[in-house]
Order: C-alpha cells, then structure tokens, then sequence
C-alpha cells in the first residue's frame, strides 16, 4: 500500500528478524539503509540546489552550473536540476551542454512541458525545426495552456512560412496569457508578412501598452507606419529607439530609411552619418550613407562611400549597383558594365542590374551582349516592360521574326496593363527606373511623357508621379510644384495631399519665419 515508507520498511525488518527469517530482515534492513543514504544524498542535493538557484538569480550562471553539477552528483536522477542546469548553461551560452541537460530532463520526467519547451526553443534557435517543432509539440499536449510554448511554436510556423497557423497559436497565447507582450508583437509581425499592415499595427501596439520600452516592439512598429505611409510617425517610433539605443547602428540606419522615404534627405544623410560612427566596420552603414549622397546628386563623396562599403563587404551588391548608377551618369560605360556584371553574378534574379546592364552594353555597341541581358530579364519577369520593348526594337534587323514575338508581348503586357498610349508607356518606364533609384532616367522619361501627353487621361498620374520622384531625389521645389499641379487635376488624390503635406512639415521645421507666416 506504501512502497515507499521507510518506517513500514523499518518495522517489517523488525517482525521478520523476530520471526527468525534472517536473509528477509538483513534484505529489508539494507534496503533501508541504502533508502535513508539517498535520502540524505537527496537532502543535501536539494541545499546544493538552492544555493545554485540563488546564484542563478544574482546573475553568477557560472557559479550556479558548477553547483547544479555538485547536486546531480549526489542526486543523478532530479529531472528539476538537470532543467536548471540548462538553463545555467544558456545563461553562459554552452548550447550543446544546455541540450544534454534538457535531453536528461525530459528522459527522466517525460512529463516535463518547461523543460520540453526549453528543449524545444533551443532547437527552433539553431534551426533544427523538426525536432524543434516535436518537442514544442509535446509541451502542449502535456499542458495545452502553456502560452510561451504556444507562442515558440507559433515563431516556428512563422519561419517555415505557415503563417495560418503562426497567427492561430500566437492569438492562442495572447488568449492564454493576455499579458504576453512578446506575443502580440510575433502577431503583429506575422500579420505584416501577409501584407495586413493596419491589423499589424494594433497588435503590436498593444505589445508596447504592455512593455512601452519594448525595442524590437517599437522597431517593428516604425516599419508597418512606414508601410502604411505613416512616415513622420514612423519617424518618431525610430526615434524612441534611438533613445533607448544611442549606439545602435541599426536604429540610425532604420531612422534614416524613414527619413528618406518622407522626403527628409538631409536628415537620413546625418542618421546615416551617425550609424557609419558607430558601426565604422559595417558595410550596410556605409552603403546607406553613399547611397544618401547619390540621391542628393552629390555623386564624387558618394562614391568613395560605396567603394568604401564594397571594400568592407565585397560581395554587397546594393552598394555595387548604386556604383554602376554613378558611372552611368558620368558616362564611364566600360566601368559601369563592369560592376553590373559583378551584381548579376551575385544576384542573377535582379531584373533591374540585368535591363540596364543591357542598356549599358548597348551603349557600348555591344548590342548582341545587350539583347542576351534582357533576355534574361524577361524570363525572370515576362512583364518587365522596358526590356520587352527594348528586345522589339534591337531584334528588328537580326531576327525580325523574334521581334516581332516580343512586340506583341509588350502590346498584351500594355493591355494587360490598361497603358493605351506612348505618355503611358513612358509613364511605366518612368516607375520602372525609379524602383532601380535611377532619379535622373525617371525624370527624364517623366517629362518626356507630359510633352507627349498634352491633355491625355494620364495628365494628373504623369504629374503626380514626377512630384514624387522629384521628392524621391531631394528636390522638394520641384516636387511641390508639380505635386500642386497633380491637385489640381486630382484634388481627391490620397498620395498628392499626403506628400504635400509631409513636404509642408518639413517646410515649417526648416523654416520658424515661415511657420508663423502660416499661421497668421
């Protein structure tokens, strides 16, 4: 009825010993003894333990691993102090010990969710998701509320790209725990990476009501404000970091991304500016820098910061191309081919480095290299338009047949696209280049297209889109004027009266004199 009483144990070795049953009372006797020895080990384990806990506690994770491993000693088989063990050892960073400790924990006491879970966020780090996914797995079956085994497992669908049911068990944990900061954010970050950028932003608001000092909270929220065309709230998010985290090469770059993208190139130079500081090593600090000055035209600094960024991380291919952009525009098409080449070779899929790669050999009567690039432009996008029509026109005297065929590609591509006439087309063109920052061929086919356009359907768009361009590349004179004309033809237009007013904010905040003449 009690296996484990020692007095009953005790007792029964008295009886047999009276009963004269000698070998049965010397067997429970030592099987006595041996049960009181362990319990004494036990005891003394548990102290060892306690003390190792505290050490934990007080930060010393070297001190308490090395007690931790004084108590199994004595106590081999205490799933709970293999548990603690590991997480001493995650403590000092020792993962492969960590998971022979979790392993012994979870052998001893299958029943175990911390320790399954702790087992399983270990694994879901080092990118083991399978055996990750079964121990997560096994937690929960052992305690279906466990919210942070929800919440692990729901990170781990998240980065297989199984975002249903990512955002089921997050909402699950939330459900579970509704104090769940880290939780709401994953929410929040999973519903971004399906594009619902305004749900996004509540949940992860509501992760910052819960920890306002959350720094990849605060992050994450600068980024959908971003995305949903709140850049100066998302400016301001940036900033927060940045008071969280001065020395943050990542919150300046994130700062001065948003920066640009609401027009306030000057200010993305200096965050810029400020990561290259801290960071001076890093790359992708001195890219962003270069990639500043080039689109505020000032293209010999910008190239020594780009070559700079090359030098640090050779195969950067962002800061290549931006390069291949400068040479362009100063004519030095041998070197501007040459570093496109660099950046199809690391980047074979980029569809812009491969059309202007294509312009560039053309430029330098190499138009069999030329049609080649285009050609593989169009088999990794089929709708790239430019290189569609670039091919229809340089295979018109070689393989006529063929140019044919891509000609009436780019005619189905601009119907598919509702473009009817050549300001359209030049309209596409326009976008095309300005997605690959080639400001100076954006504007230039811009203005082109409203010298065609005239009075055409496409007036307001074609306006509209010079203004953002112009805003894109630093000059907000030009893009206000143009923005202004676009509202007059397009007076509901969401984009236009964002843009003038985000132009206008900066305005007043360059100029005091100006605001208090606004304002009376």
């Amino acid at each position: 009825l009690n296996p484990e009483s020692q007095d009953v144990r005790y007792q029964l070795a008295s009886v047999l010993g009276k009963l004269k049953q000698t070998e049965g009372a010397k067997k429970e006797f030592e099987e006595f003894e041996e049960r009181e020895k362990l319990s004494q080990q036990e005891n003394v384990a548990g102290g060892i333990g306690s003390k190792a806990n505290k050490l934990l506690e007080d930060g010393d994770a070297q001190g308490a691993a090395q007690l931790y491993r004084e108590a199994l000693k004595l106590d081999p088989n205490n799933s709970k102090t293999h548990y603690n063990l590991a997480l001493a050892l995650n403590k000092l960073g020792d993962r492969p010990e960590e998971e022979k400790a979790l392993e012994a924990a979870v052998r001893l006491d299958p029943k175990f969710a911390l320790a399954h879970n702790q087992l399983g966020l270990l694994l879901l780090s080092e990118g083991r998701l399978p055996e990750a996914e079964k121990q997560l797995q096994a937690a929960l079956a052992i305690d279906p509320q466990f919210a942070e085994a929800q919440n692990n497992l729901g990170t781990l669908y998240g980065q297989q790209g199984r975002n249903e049911l990512a955002e089921k068990l997050f909402r699950l944990a939330v459900e579970t725990n509704p104090q769940y900061s880290q939780a709401y954010l994953n929410l929040g970050l999973t519903l971004a990476a399906e594009g619902r950028f305004a749900e996004a932003r509540k949940e992860i608001e509501r992760a910052l009501a819960l920890a306002p000092d959350h720094v990849a909270a605060l992050t994450a929220l600068g980024m959908v404000q971003g995305r949903l065309g709140k850049w100066q709230e998302s400016v301001e998010s940036f900033r927060k970091v940045i008071g969280l985290q001065p020395n943050s090469a990542e919150a300046h770059l994130n700062l001065g991304i948003a920066l640009a993208d609401g027009f306030d190139l000057e200010g993305a130079l200096r965050e810029f500016s400020k990561a290259v500081r801290v960071a001076p090593a890093a790359g992708p600090a001195h890219y962003n820098r270069g990639r500043s000055l080039f689109d505020l035209h000032r293209y010999e600094e910008a190239k020594d910061e780009l070559e700079t960024a090359c030098r640090l991380e050779a195969n950067l291919s962002s800061a290549l191309y931006v390069l291949a952009l400068i040479e362009r525009h100063q004519n030095n098409d041998a070197r501007c081919v040459e570093l496109l080449q660099k950046v199809v070779a690391l980047e074979p899929t980029n569809t812009n480095a491969l059309s202007l790669l294509g312009q560039s050999l053309a430029r330098t009567g190499n138009t069999k290299g030329a049609i080649a690039h285009w050609e593989k432009a169009v088999k990794v996008d089929p709708e790239y338009g430019e290189a569609l029509y670039n091919l229809s026109r340089a295979l018109t005297k070689e393989d006529p047949e063929k140019a044919q065929m891509y000609q009436q590609r780019f005619v189905t591509f601009q119907k598919k696209r509702q473009i009817t006439d050549r300001a359209e087309t030049l309209n596409n063109f326009a976008l095309t280049s300005a997605s690959a920052r080639d400001w100076p061929q954006a504007v230039a086919q811009l203005k082109e297209a409203l010298e065609v356009c005239q009075d055409c359907r496409s007036r307001g768009d074609l306006r509209k889109n010079l203004g953002l361009i112009y805003c894109r590349s630093g000059d907000l004179n030009n893009g206000e004027e143009q923005l202004r004309l676009a509202l007059k033809l397009k007076p509901n237009d969401a984009d236009v009266l964002q843009a003038l007013q985000v132009i206008d904010a900066l305005q007043q905040k360059d100029s005091p004199q100006r605001t208090q003449r606004t304002q009376r």
